[in-house]
């Protein structure tokens, strides 16, 4: 069954069931009356803000720190963009210093158990994830609302996490979505969206339980997925590679190109970052550098790039349409906000299609270039865009896709990727100088394994977790009509 908006030729609204003067039609939407009545004998339903108001749950808006706050520090400022399958991403795209935190007021502050709901950014709009001890301290922008939930609420977090993103809340959320200027949102009205509480306790009791261990063992497993670059090398790395920081060239004073170094007459000086030198030159005895060119010459891996099927293409099937930012935690997400038709996919599937253990890169869109994520059996069939390189290693090849996915993510080759990292017009690309990134080879062939392996076991039970946890909505679909 689709989740898009079932399409009538119209229907009726009555003077006195207009509200506060709204008068955009699907805020109306009928089908969400008809999904409420259709599970009105196994649930009953209580708002955001009578939750509130009874003191079972507490709200926050977040905060901004202004662009200039941005690079400063570590501490993640978490963006609607930053959350991704029921979690938060595990390298949020801006860092600030530590100050920020104490600016944080209590009524804006964030714990482990809390959830960020998504309430400004158009396709985001909708968005829910739980954070993790792994994600605090964190400081989470003014688009997001932080839900708190105390112990005398008649449900958990895990319960109200699957709820909010549950398809009968979700259809309430878009119904509520504006437009304000050149944004959408939510604005207080997803204070009066209805929650579903099922009756049975145990069934009550059973999503709270599976929702909450399923996602954050799926933190856990992505903490350690996170450290598997940094295992490629066993030699001791140059410190300033420890935080992750490949948004930020070393800090240094400055350095010297010889003339003899400069390349394709790029000026730029980032695209001669001094510090992937220093971090080759630490791993050079444990590991070979090969180009990613030379590995398509020489037919380990085969590049392609998507494309982009137009807005019309937009909400027309059930087939998913992957953007940059529908890549997080090395994943995609299981909600793309885009799907097309069927039709549609056929015309282009021998141009921008892709198949199970494929690697999507991102090569334009400032913060999000070179994120990568490998493709699930769940997540195909599918279109991806244009602004992503898809990574194939065929059959013959001596290269395993887990194993390179982990040397994408490793610190020298992102580095490179931003010392690459070039504006054209409004939006930044890594272009064809994707091709002259040297990626690291591990010398051993029992380390080479070991990486691969460990990788592949993580995907894996990270990929069946996130099903157990998309099995949790299906709880609030009972005993409604599919033709609905």
């Amino acid at each position: 069954m689709s989740d898009a908006i079932p399409s009538q030729i119209g229907f009726t609204v009555s003077k006195r069931e207009l509200s506060e003067r709204i008068l955009l039609p699907k805020f109306y939407d009928p089908a969400v009356g008809a999904e409420i009545e259709a599970i009105a004998n196994i649930a009953d339903f209580i708002t955001l803000r009578e939750l509130r108001d009874a003191g079972m749950i507490s709200l926050g808006i977040g905060m901004e720190v202004g662009s200039s706050a941005y690079g400063s520090g570590s501490v993640p400022f978490v963006r609607t963009s930053d959350l991704s399958n029921w979690e938060i991403k595990s390298n949020p795209k801006q860092g600030v210093a530590e100050r920020y935190i104490q600016q944080v007021p209590q009524d804006k502050s964030v714990e482990a158990g809390d959830i960020l709901l998504a309430r400004d950014g158009t396709y985001l709009v909708g968005t829910a994830s739980l954070v993790s001890s792994y994600d605090v301290p964190c400081i989470y922008q003014s688009h997001l609302v932080r839900i708190r939930v105390h112990d005398r609420a008649p449900i958990g977090v895990g319960y109200l996490l699957a709820a909010l993103r549950s398809r009968i809340v979700q259809r309430q959320l878009q119904a509520r979505r504006f437009t304000a200027d050149i944004i959408d949102t939510l604005g207080d009205r997803y204070l009066d969206v209805q929650i579903p509480i099922l009756r049975d306790e145990p069934t009550r009791q059973m999503v709270n339980g599976a929702v909450f261990s399923a996602t954050n063992r799926r933190v856990a497993l992505r903490r350690e997925l996170d450290g598997l670059p940094y295992q490629v090398s066993r030699r001791t790395l140059p410190s300033q590679d420890v935080e992750s920081d490949y948004t930020t060239i070393a800090p240094r004073h400055g350095f010297v190109v010889r003339h003899h170094q400069i390349s394709s007459r790029i000026l730029l000086a980032r695209y001669y970052d001094p510090f992937v030198h220093e971090l080759k030159e630490a791993m050079a005895s444990d590991c070979d550098f090969i180009s990613i060119s030379a590995l398509e010459k020489a037919g380990e891996i085969d590049i392609s790039t998507g494309i982009e099927v137009g807005k019309m293409a937009y909400g027309t099937g059930d087939i998913p349409f992957f953007r940059t930012s529908d890549m997080a935690n090395w994943e995609l997400k299981s909600d793309p906000k885009h799907r097309i038709a069927s039709t549609i996919h056929d015309m282009n599937s021998s141009r921008a299609t892709a198949k199970p253990k494929d690697i999507l890169l991102v090569r334009d869109g400032t913060y999000l270039i070179g994120t990568s994520a490998i493709v699930s059996e769940e997540d195909c069939p599918m279109l991806f865009a244009g602004g992503i390189y898809r990574v194939r290693i065929p059959a013959k090849s001596a290269l395993d896709p887990y194993l390179l996915l982990v040397l994408l993510n490793t610190s020298v080759v992102q580095r490179q990727i931003r010392a690459r990292q070039f504006t054209r017009n409004i939006i930044d690309t890594i272009g064809r100088r994707f091709y002259d990134i040297e990626i690291p080879y591990p010398k051993d062939p029992l380390h080479r394994q070991q990486l691969t392996d460990r990788a592949e076991e993580i995907m894996f039970e990270r990929a069946q977790l996130r099903r157990t946890l998309d099995r949790q909505l299906l709880q609030f679909s009972e005993g409604t009509d599919d033709s609905i």
